[in-house]
């Protein structure tokens, strides 16, 4: 993970000891070192990440850049809200839980400012599954969640949101569309089992906020339906063809299964539509063009 070819990565259930791995960077003479570049920080500089881990025990969210590319990296927000509680089905005395969605917001002071801005906000959430599938008990906490996003997005001015979205990927977009943000989906994943004609997607994904030239994807929307192969079936200037991963076992779903129910194509076609107005980010700086790129092995 150190020598993952990104600037920034946004995790979620992160274990508080990949903080500490990032933190120190390659040892000398490991594969990921380059001991000619020691710049600012020594031997293992350029594979060390500066990182920030939302303030809990066990897992948690981690937001971490490159420490070549920043300057200092400042905690906005943590918030760790209880949506509601529920029966832990799995334990033999049927535990009652608290059902918790997290989100966090770092501001990145850049050694090279980009687009004009020499710091960038960006959130990093996790929805909880009963929350994000509006589980029985659980709507009032689905809309407020929204409203707080929403809200902590314009107050921090946050250009790059990601998160684990579970069963409520599909509908990110929309509902931050009705409450007056531009949003863009920047990446998401779809992938399909050996021999089956229907698409899975992971339910993580990543979106720019505010006003943004372009974005290109691996896949269009029509991939997140089906796993056909065809060159010309939904390849457009926006969205480059892939052949779809397939996995015997992966982490996903198929469409059908988002929010909302009956409506989840519709909701995923309006995610990659463009997002031309939002009255509360218009005056925004425009991002430039971003492309997902595959990692090949």
């Amino acid at each position: 993970m150190r020598s993952a070819p990104a600037t920034l990565l946004m995790l979620q259930e992160a274990q508080p000891q990949l903080v500490e791995t990032l933190n120190q960077g390659a040892s000398r003479g490991a594969s990921a070192a380059d001991p000619s570049r020691t710049r600012d920080g020594g031997p293992g500089w350029e594979t060390r990440w500066l990182c920030l881990r939302g303030k809990e025990h066990g897992k948690s969210l981690l937001v971490a850049c490159r420490a070549t590319m920043l300057t200092k990296m400042k905690l906005l927000l943590w918030r760790k809200r209880a949506d509601g509680r529920y029966i832990d089905r799995q334990s033999k005395q049927r535990t009652q839980r608290t059902a918790n969605s997290r989100v966090l917001v770092a501001a990145l002071t850049l050694k090279i400012p980009w687009c004009g801005m020499s710091m960038v906000s960006v959130c990093n959430c996790h929805f909880h599954h009963l929350t994000a599938k509006k589980a029985k008990g659980f709507a009032s906490s689905h809309t407020q969640f929204w409203d707080e996003l929403a809200s902590t997005i314009v107050g921090h001015s946050v250009r790059i949101l990601a998160g684990d979205f579970n069963m409520s990927l599909w509908v990110v977009a929309r509902e931050m569309r009705q409450r007056g943000l531009q949003i863009t989906i920047a990446a998401a994943f779809a992938w399909a089992e050996p021999g089956a004609s229907e698409a899975k997607s992971d339910s993580c994904g990543i979106f720019l906020l505010g006003p943004a030239a372009s974005t290109q994807l691996l896949w269009g929307p029509s991939a997140f339906t089906s796993a056909i192969a065809d060159d010309d079936r939904w390849y457009d200037a926006r969205h480059r063809h892939e052949s779809l991963p397939r996995f015997v076992a992966g982490q996903g779903y198929v469409l059908a299964s988002y929010l909302p129910p009956g409506g989840a194509l519709r909701a995923m076609e309006e995610t990659f539509a463009p997002s031309m107005e939002g009255r509360l980010t218009n005056d925004w700086e425009v991002l430039p063009a971003a492309a997902q790129k595959n990692i090949k092995q």
